[in-house]
């Protein structure tokens, strides 16, 4: 390896470690301010012992940056698992699939969950970003129905031009952090996938609920 190429390494090694210093100061901010206006880039930029210009340099902004807390904590919790969803042999194995990853996620850091949850009530901006998020969960359940739909003869009620929409918001609901939060107080996260699944297949009509256990 030629001098220069092993700058360049070490020099990227060194970026990348400093991005990964200033994002999880950034958690530990968030876990601990009142406030989520208080999390600001010279705040972070102090948590970090890096210069403010640095943490402009990597993340651009305050929402750049918590776009790079919520990537990490997504990759830390798995949610890159959820193509599988999209590959199960039957889409009624996808949401299942979906489900799974989902509560994977959310036992990966509750405490960051309802720290971040808690947060965006009194914040509009944090709760625009959650809300984005969230609605990549329902679009992703859309795509899920949809293929259930096609799949499914004769077409479940639920899953009926009138009722999909609806379906599709009860399903979003049910594989929410809030939802989760609650079940798993009393349950490990096998078992709060495991009630949701079968909650859900009651809910689409694909399963009599006589077949509860």
């Amino acid at each position: 390896m030629s001098p220069r190429s092993y700058n360049l390494g070490m020099r990227k090694a060194a970026v990348e470690q400093t991005r990964a210093n200033i994002i999880e100061a950034t958690r530990r901010l968030l876990a601990t301010t009142a406030r989520y206006a208080d999390v600001s880039l010279p705040a972070v930029a102090r948590q970090a012992d890096v210069s403010r210009d640095t943490v402009y340099r990597q993340f651009g902004s305050k929402s750049g940056l918590l776009e790079a807390v919520f990537d990490d904590g997504a990759a830390r919790g798995g949610l890159h698992q959820i193509r599988t969803a999209f590959v199960q042999p039957s889409a009624i194995e996808g949401i299942a699939r979906l489900i799974e990853v989902f509560c994977g996620f959310w036992a990966s850091d509750t405490t960051a969950g309802r720290r971040l949850r808690s947060l965006a009530a009194l914040d509009v901006e944090l709760d625009k970003a959650l809300a984005a998020r969230d609605d990549r969960r329902r679009d992703a359940l859309r795509v899920l129905l949809r293929r259930l739909r096609d799949e499914t003869d004769p077409c479940p009620a639920a899953l009926s031009d009138e009722r999909f929409d609806d379906s599709v918001d009860l399903l979003h609901a049910l594989t929410s952090f809030q939802t989760y939060d609650q079940l798993s107080a009393a349950r490990q996260p096998a078992d709060v996938a495991s009630l949701l699944i079968r909650t859900s297949h009651i809910l689409l009509g694909v399963e009599r609920e006589d077949g509860w256990t």
